[in-house]
């Protein structure tokens, strides 16, 4: 396996890693890793053709009962490959992500790809002849308010609601926030404000599975309603964890310099 990091997944070089290591590691205090869950992907799984032989790499480097899909799977793969619905079929999901940033041209452009939006309804389709509901995410800019009545009426016509509760499940759709790091820096410019929240249709906002009372509003007003809460978010890590990437680098919470998995023993930066 060769090392690459492309913004569809992080590839380990497995050639180079020690499992022993991996599964022995320690850190300065003699603590190990109680439980170990090994992903070869970020975003998006599946993407390489090797994603079963990747899957199986997984299990094995991971605890028990540790790996995981978090609901997700390749909406590029489920358009063009039917073996793969097949194959994920047998994982037993009942849910899968699908990401939308509106309408067809909007979608392609969140997404980074031509031909997204057609894939993603394509592979909604595939899901739910499987018997696995998706579940949509729309992240609302001002690129695609104009374009959000066309957004509900496609649900609608598609028939989402009734589809998935014949196969005894439950259709969702919610909206998803920017957020400030990576490539969200360079989307300030058309995040929505609260202004905008009365383009959104009604009837879209009534059936979003999630509350939109903090959709639109600007940080001070959020850091203000934060400085009163009495219950603020855990902005620390439960347990220790380690995030490899495929370039050989690693972070740990809380920061630590770690020793590495890796063969050559290159170490990390704090």
């Amino acid at each position: 396996m060769t090392n690459a990091l492309t913004d569809k997944g992080i590839i380990l070089p497995s050639g180079q890693i020690n499992k022993d290591k991996i599964k022995n590691w320690r850190d300065e205090n003699g603590d190990s890793i109680r439980e170990l869950g090994f992903f070869s992907w970020w975003r998006e799984p599946d993407f390489r053709d090797d994603y079963r032989e990747l899957w199986k790499l997984e299990q094995i480097l991971s605890s028990p009962g540790r790996t995981q899909r978090f609901e997700l799977l390749s909406i590029w793969r489920l358009a063009r490959d039917e073996s793969y619905m097949k194959w994920t079929a047998a994982l037993l999901p009942k849910v899968c992500q699908i990401t939308f940033f509106g309408m067809e041209d909007n979608t392609d452009w969140g997404i980074r790809r031509k031909g997204a939006f057609r894939d993603s309804l394509l592979a909604s389709e595939r899901l739910i002849e499987a018997g696995i509901s998706p579940r949509w995410q729309l992240f609302i800019t001002k690129r695609c308010l104009r374009e959000l009545s066309d957004f509900l009426r496609l649900i609608y016509e598609l028939e989402l609601h009734k589809r998935c509760e014949a196969i005894g499940g439950k259709f969702e759709v919610f909206f998803g926030v920017m957020s400030p790091e990576g490539n969200g820096y360079d989307l300030v410019d058309i995040l929505i404000d609260e202004d905008d929240i009365s383009l959104i249709p009604r009837g879209l906002i009534d059936i979003n599975r999630d509350s939109i009372e903090r959709l639109g509003q600007p940080e001070y007003a959020l850091l203000e309603a934060m400085r009163h809460d009495n219950s603020p978010p855990n902005t620390s890590a439960n347990v220790s964890s380690v995030s490899v990437s495929a370039a050989g680098y690693g972070c740990r919470a809380p920061s630590r310099k770690l020793r590495s998995i890796f063969s050559d023993s290159r170490s990390f930066p704090s």
